[in-house]
C-alpha cells in the first residue's frame, strides 16, 4: 500500500508541474464497488506527460530491466521517472519506497538523521550503476550507457523534520553522489 501511495504521490507532483498525463485513466476503474486502484505489485505500469514538443516523462511502477544486452542480473526499482526529448540522451531517476526507518543513534552520527536502513541505500547503489540503456550512435557502433543519474529512497517524514534533514548525509549525497534518500 505504501510503495502505491508513493507511486500516486510522485505522479501527483509531475502533474502538478506539467498537467495531467496522456493516460492517467489506465490507473484507476469504476466498479459497482467503488474506484479501485490498478496498480499490482510485481506488474510494471506506467503513465506519461508529454510536457512539450517532442519531450516524454514517464512515470512507471515496478519497471523489469532484464534484457540480456544491457543486465547481468534482472534490476527492479519500485519508482522510475524517466525523461525523453528527441536527439537528447534518457535521464531516469529511481525512487524505492521505504517504509521501515532507522533511528539508532548509530545511524543519526553517520547520516545526521533517521532514515532509511543502510541495505537499501546500497540497494540505489546498484541501481544507478546496473540499469543501462543501449545507445547506437550513428556510426551503427552499439555501447551501454548509463541513465540513471539519481536513486533515492523515499521514506515517510513530518514536515516538521523537513527542514533539518536537508542538512543530512541521505540529503545532500542525492546531489553528490547521485545516491540518498
Amino acid at each position: 500500500l505504501y510503495e502505491y501511495w508513493i507511486y500516486l504521490t510522485v505522479v501527483r507532483i509531475i502533474q502538478d508541474e506539467h498537467g495531467p498525463p496522456q493516460n492517467l485513466d489506465s490507473l484507476f476503474r469504476l466498479r459497482s464497488s467503488g474506484l479501485s486502484v490498478q496498480l499490482r505489485q510485481g506488474e510494471m505500469q506506467q503513465v506519461a506527460f508529454s510536457t512539450g514538443r517532442h519531450r516524454t516523462i514517464r512515470v512507471k511502477y515496478n519497471p523489469r530491466f532484464s534484457n540480456q544486452d544491457t543486465t547481468l542480473i534482472p534490476q527492479k526499482p519500485d519508482i522510475l521517472i524517466r525523461f525523453e526529448e528527441d536527439g537528447w540522451p534518457i535521464i531516469q531517476l529511481v525512487a524505492d519506497a521505504k517504509y521501515r526507518i532507522d533511528a539508532t543513534d548509530q545511524y543519526r552520527q553517520q547520516f545526521k538523521s533517521f532514515g532509511p536502513p543502510t541495505d537499501a541505500i546500497n540497494v540505489l547503489h546498484r541501481y544507478r550503476d546496473a540499469i543501462l540503456e543501449i545507445d547506437r550512435n550513428s556510426s551503427e557502433s552499439v555501447e551501454l550507457k548509463r541513465s540513471v543519474v539519481q536513486a533515492a529512497a523515499l521514506f515517510p517524514m513530518n514536515q516538521s523534520e523537513h527542514d533539518d534533514y536537508r542538512n543530512s548525509r541521505l540529503w545532500q549525497s542525492l546531489e553528490r553522489l547521485g545516491v540518498g534518500a
